[in-house]
């Protein structure tokens, strides 16, 4: 349980600002009706082996356990404070191999509108997060090769972001366009 602990706490320390978006966006996905395709890939951990289900209500409360990450940063509180579930459900979420959110200046803004040729009347986000796949990258860049790309925005609920970081946008799921 100490390696889960050190991990974590230390992927919080170093970028709290992601890790945070990341949670939310877990716990979001969580909380929504639609949690069946909203919490993809979902914790095996709670997934009941007598009858092969998820267990979402188990999970939630689980979420409810876990302290705010601004306190993982004061002495007086940590991890070990939380339940042995919680811990491990955070570094389930924040060290998951597919994808690493990363945080990044107010100025990369600015390369952001050239190369989606936005206007400056765009006004300026708050928080800009670079999101690093460590799977389908090469591959994309592979398929990229003698294909004209570009730059796209897209839209989604944000319970549909847990998903969409892990899995990447999946066609068939969405009923709307």
């Amino acid at each position: 349980m100490t390696e889960y602990i050190e991990e974590t706490k230390s992927v919080i320390q170093s970028d709290i600002n992601a890790a945070d978006l990341r949670w939310s966006l877990f716990v979001a996905a969580s909380k929504s009706y639609r949690y069946d395709s909203a919490v993809r890939p979902f914790p095996s951990e709670f997934i009941r082996k007598t009858d092969n289900e998820k267990d979402i209500e188990a999970l939630r409360q689980t979420i409810e356990d876990v302290i705010p990450f601004q306190l993982f940063l004061k002495d007086d509180f940590c991890l070990k404070d939380m339940s042995a579930a919680s811990v491990k459900l955070l570094h389930w979420v924040l060290l998951s191999d597919s994808v690493i959110l990363q945080s990044m200046p107010k100025q990369e803004f600015e390369t952001i509108q050239k190369i989606t040729s936005q206007s400056s009347l765009t006004p300026s986000p708050s928080h800009i997060f670079k999101v690093n796949c460590k799977l389908g990258a090469q591959q994309f860049q592979q398929n990229c090769i003698g294909k004209k790309t570009f730059f796209a925005f897209h839209g989604s609920s944000l319970q549909n972001f847990h998903s969409i970081l892990n899995n990447g946008l999946i066609a068939h799921l969405n009923k709307v366009s």
